[in-house]
């Protein structure tokens, strides 16, 4: 249908389609398109109804890590990034910070991330994104 596809044309409404779309499914598409409408594929509903927060499962897990992370511990886990090479004690010095308050802080991380050094505790809120290089 040419005045469908010109009118979809003219709206600048992007649909993406699989190779094996054909025809009046194409049509449909493109009409529920241009109404505002959404047209979902099998994958698409299956991604939806599994993830219906809209978030990764990457996203999700560090989500909940940021819910068990208390401000304070977010501000050792920077820490923990930025004095990497210094003992516990002078990186509690360098931050203002009692070491036996930075210790206990730091225990507590490393239940909540699985680890037991700090090293790796490092890596792992970089990776979940809780702390930025």
């Amino acid at each position: 249908d040419e005045v469908t596809m010109l009118r979809v044309y003219r709206k600048g409404v992007q649909v993406f389609f699989h190779d094996s779309v054909e025809g009046d499914a194409v049509l449909c598409a493109l009409n529920m398109a241009l109404t505002g409408g959404v047209v979902h594929s099998v994958v698409s509903q299956r991604l939806l109804l599994e993830n219906p927060d809209g978030l990764t499962q990457a996203e999700r897990n560090r989500e909940n890590l940021r819910k068990k992370v208390s401000p304070k511990q977010l501000e050792v886990l920077e820490g923990a990034v930025r004095f990497a090479g210094l003992s516990e004690t002078r990186m509690a010095k360098q931050m203002r910070m009692n070491p036996g308050t930075l210790h206990s802080h730091l225990m507590d991380l490393y239940g909540i991330f699985g680890v037991n050094t700090r090293a790796a505790l490092s890596v792992a809120a970089i990776r979940v994104g809780l702390v930025r290089v």
